[in-house]
């Protein structure tokens, strides 16, 4: 007959995850970075008249189980979000077509790498500690 035995128990990972959880600061990070985003949009705008570059912005919500980001460009004209049109591309009234400028999703994917690349630098520090 074979016999398993443990010994030993969970508290190193415990307390690597605890600590983990609180060097996180999810909600923080999470501003941190919506506000770095905000400020790269706005330097990368296309600008003609600068409205549409200081419009941007950015709701948070921070539950338990998740963050959300919303950026919100609050540059609307005839019903028409016109960060969105830059990006995109759009009609003129007179059939031209004009071609979209792809600016915005760049701005927080570079961003957001930067978080990840750090926040994994500060784990690991403390996985060897």
């Amino acid at each position: 007959m074979n016999k398993i035995v443990q010994r030993g128990n969970f508290s190193k990972l415990k307390d690597f995850l605890t600590r983990s959880r609180r060097k996180a600061r999810i909600g923080e990070l999470a501003e941190q970075f919506a506000d770095a985003c905000v400020e790269e949009l706005k330097k990368v705008t296309p600008k003609d008249s600068g409205l549409t570059a200081e419009s941007w912005d950015y709701e948070l919500e921070v539950t338990n189980r998740m963050t959300t980001i919303t950026f919100i460009n609050k540059n609307i004209q005839n019903g028409m979000n016109v960060a969105l049109l830059i990006e995109f591309g759009h009609g003129t009234p007179s059939g031209v077509w004009v071609e979209g400028r792809e600016y915005i999703d760049p701005v927080i994917q570079k961003r957001y790498l930067q978080v990840i690349d750090n926040k994994w630098k500060e784990l690991t520090k403390l996985w060897v500690n």
